[in-house]
């Protein structure tokens, strides 16, 4: 049916029934980051960041979005910023997520390097990454026409992740 909702009875897919599977699991995943110590349970779970840093960006949509709240979630808390650092393609995830079609998607992307930012120590890496530097900058030059309140979000994200990258003296000649 268009609306998505089945008569009683109706036969799942396959293929509907894994991604309903996929997205009560990430839906548990994102209720627990939200918390601090939830956030560093996921964190100290190694299988479970390896397979969301795989996952992230091969998937439907709301799952991409929730997968970068999840990351939005876990960078909020200084501790775990030094895991977070060893998913070895997060930079990618994010690059990923701002060119996302998904608006809040997006949204948590900017968000998510709008903390690791804040953190000295990651800096230097996102300040010498021109794919992420590239997509900051496209927010918060503001490419896109719409002034909803989620892209003013976005925009005012990417420019303080800017600011807070332009404090560092050697990411002064790759953001300019």
């Amino acid at each position: 049916s268009p609306s998505g909702i089945r008569v009683q009875g109706a036969p799942a897919t396959d293929a509907e029934s894994m991604r309903g599977c996929r997205l009560n699991a990430i839906k548990v995943f994102l209720s627990l980051s939200k918390s601090k110590d939830g956030a560093r349970i996921l964190m100290n779970n190694n299988e479970l960041m390896s397979l969301l840093g795989s996952i992230s960006g091969t998937m439907t949509a709301d799952e991409n979005t929730l997968c970068m709240a999840i990351f939005t979630n876990l960078s909020r808390d200084a501790v775990n910023l030094e895991k977070l650092g060893r998913i070895s393609n997060l930079f990618d995830i994010l690059a990923r997520g701002m060119r996302s079609r998904s608006i809040e998607c997006r949204k948590c992307a900017v968000l998510t390097v709008q903390n690791l930012s804040c953190d000295i120590s990651f800096r230097r890496r996102l300040g010498t990454d021109s794919i992420l530097l590239e997509n900051l900058s496209a927010h918060a030059l503001g490419e896109n026409n719409d002034e909803s309140n989620v892209v003013k979000e976005i925009k005012l994200a990417a420019i303080h992740s800017l600011r807070n990258l332009s404090a560092e003296p050697c990411n002064l000649v790759s953001i300019t």
